[in-house]
């Protein structure tokens, strides 16, 4: 037995989380390169440092103004 068999694919694993339509989208960030990770407010500067080297990064602050979530493209 090969080591993939062992785990689904990426899709398959959004499939049991998200609805088809919600997975289909997730998907298709990830193979652009996006990502999106809720953080811990009080680490919000420490966490957008571990994404310097990607192209793009970005911190968003939730409707309260503390930080959320980091977001970007590799």
């Amino acid at each position: 037995m090969q080591f993939q068999d062992y785990f689904p694919s990426f899709s398959e694993a959004l499939a049991t989380i998200y609805s088809k339509e919600e997975s289909r989208i997730l998907y298709r960030y990830f193979l652009e390169g996006l990502f999106f990770l809720e953080i811990n407010q009080k680490l919000g500067k420490e966490t957008l440092e571990l994404f310097k080297n990607f192209s793009e990064s970005e911190l968003v602050k939730d409707l309260s103004g503390n930080d959320r979530i980091v977001m970007g493209r590799k």
